[in-house]
């Protein structure tokens, strides 16, 4: 019986769908899941930071450099 990796065989566009909606529910996990290979790598990181969230004490530490 022949070996396959399912990242070749699901397109990029369901690999994607997946990782978002693995994202929603556990973004660590995705986080986690860039360190399995370069391929997750390529596919996690973009989800991971799609949403990137501002707190004041980040502001506030860029508006004092500005």
């Amino acid at each position: 019986m022949a070996r396959y990796n399912i990242l070749d065989v699901l397109s990029p566009e369901i690999i994607n769908l997946i990782l978002e909606q693995l994202r929603a529910l556990d973004l660590a996990f995705v986080l986690t899941l860039r360190l399995v290979c370069k391929r997750f790598n390529d596919f996690a990181t973009p989800a991971s930071y799609r949403l990137i969230q501002l707190n004041e004490r980040i502001l506030t530490t860029w508006i004092c450099r500005v």
